[in-house]
Formats: C-alpha cells, structure tokens, sequence
C-alpha cells in the first residue's frame, strides 16, 4: 500500500511539473513519462531516505519493507500448509 500510494502521488507530481517543462507537441507521451520519472523518484527517495534518533539509525525504509514483505510471506505460506490440509 505504501508504495502503490507513493508511486501514486509521485506519478501526479512528475505529471504537473512535466505539462509545465514539455512542449504541446510531446502531451502526447506525458502519462508515460508521468508514470516512469514519479516511480523511479519515489522508489529514489524511499531507497536513500534513512530516518535517526539519538545518532543511532532507527528505521530504513528499505530493511523496513524487507520485514513487512518477509512477515507476509510467512503468513501466505502458512495459511496455503493449512488450506493445504483442510483439503486432505
């Protein structure tokens, strides 16, 4: 959610600054430019952004999502070994 959100705002972003920069000519292609700059600058922004307390580092987003992602598919793993043996 976090990224389909990011990836979201950044596309609109990229969107307003890009109809401003580009000639009329070249609307044509500005959602796909849109989407390609607003992805790959949010996905930037996530992979150096590192937040600290205290001097020490407290969250990167990067070993933040890796946890998310590896929680989640430990429970899909679990719950398809269940529903596995439901149906046996």
């Amino acid at each position: 959610m976090l990224f389909a959100a990011g990836n979201t705002i950044a596309t609109l972003l990229a969107s307003v600054i890009l109809s401003t920069k580009l000639p009329a000519s070249v609307h044509v292609g500005l959602p796909f430019f849109s989407a390609f700059l607003g992805v790959f600058a949010f996905h930037g922004i996530l992979s150096h952004t590192n937040i600290t307390m205290f001097g020490k580092g407290a969250l990167t987003f990067e070993d933040w999502l890796a946890k998310a992602r590896a929680n989640t598919v430990a429970q899909a793993n679990a719950r398809y070994v269940q529903l596995t043996n439901q149906q046996r």
